[in-house]
């Protein structure tokens, strides 16, 4: 029932970004090492969507399940990148478990994280194509050779 209620949200989209905790090129496991490795991603991403969708700003909301120290160690990670890119971006950390959105994202994080790990492709193959759009962390910094 919700996945099909997603359809009707057409003027969204979603990008999710996930690694796997035994890659190779995870050599630094640290939080405050993957928390800058996912900053690079979402800068990335976020000033792709900016020029694609030629906005004068981005939003971007994070839920509040990191620590404050992890929180604050990827938000400084995160703005610097942001703060280098051409334009106006704004970061906010904010407990999404009753918001509607948040709910969103949690319904497609979970259609991925199953597909990934038990393969299970029932719920992702019910997502509408424009929030199907998933990478793995290190594929998705890395340039195609």
């Amino acid at each position: 029932m919700v996945f099909s209620n997603l359809v009707d949200l057409s003027i969204a989209s979603t990008l999710t970004i996930w690694v796997r905790k035994d890659d190779s090129r995870l050599a630094d496991r640290a939080p405050k090492n993957v928390y800058r490795i996912f900053g690079a991603a979402f800068a990335k991403w976020a000033q792709t969507q900016k020029v694609q969708l030629q906005a004068e700003r981005v939003v971007l909301v994070f839920d509040r399940v990191l620590t404050t120290k992890d929180r604050s160690a990827f938000q400084s990670t995160i703005k610097s990148m942001l703060a280098d890119l051409d334009g106006t971006y704004y970061v906010y950390f904010h407990n999404v478990h009753k918001d509607f959105n948040g709910q969103v994202a949690d319904y497609i994080a979970w259609a991925h994280y199953v597909d990934l790990e038990r393969n299970e492709k029932r719920p992702l193959k019910a997502l509408p194509p424009h929030f199907s759009d998933a990478h793995n962390l290190f594929d998705w910094l890395e340039p195609a050779q």
